[in-house]
């Protein structure tokens, strides 16, 4: 967990008030945290029962952080442009490049996790989409579909009571 003065650090946008020394303090800080919950989130979801991954891994704790990293506009200005040229003015061609490539490389990872699970998590559907002559020349984009109309008809019910 962030402490008051490190949050304050990064919702300060232009660093006014920190020396290099503590920007690379609070940078290598930051990263080191960052990786550390990650892998502490990637244990709880190894190693926590059901009923408790249930209460935590839950569509409204992950949306923000799925729309975060996946969001190729990071900042304020580039989310109030409304064209490609708007985006211009905000981010320069190479650091656009740079978020975009990895940006696509979790997409890749992602889709690929999902669909290579598609006959676990929604084998009705896949075996439906299979039937229906829908296999793909990538496999994997099969069970992407698959995950994704199963997935699609349980956000459509009524919540659990």
């Amino acid at each position: 967990m962030l402490s008051k003065s490190m949050k304050q650090y990064v919702l300060n946008k232009e660093k006014i008030g920190y020396n290099k020394e503590t920007q690379n303090t609070y940078n290598n800080r930051l990263r080191d945290y960052a990786i550390q919950a990650i892998k502490d989130l990637t244990l709880l979801a190894n190693k926590l029962p059901e009923a408790q991954q249930d209460q935590i891994f839950t569509d409204n704790t992950m949306r923000q952080l799925f729309r975060s990293l996946f969001n190729l506009l990071n900042c304020n200005a580039a989310n109030q442009a409304k064209t490609i040229e708007d985006l211009d003015k905000v981010m320069d061609e190479e650091q656009m490049q740079k978020r975009r490539s990895r940006i696509l490389l979790l997409c890749y990872e992602a889709v690929n996790e999902i669909g290579s699970r598609g006959s676990y998590l929604a084998p009705y559907e896949m075996s439906i989409l299979l039937q229906g002559g829908q296999s793909n020349s990538l496999p994997v984009l099969t069970g992407t579909n698959a995950v994704y109309l199963k997935a699609f008809s349980l956000h459509q019910l009524p919540p659990k009571a």
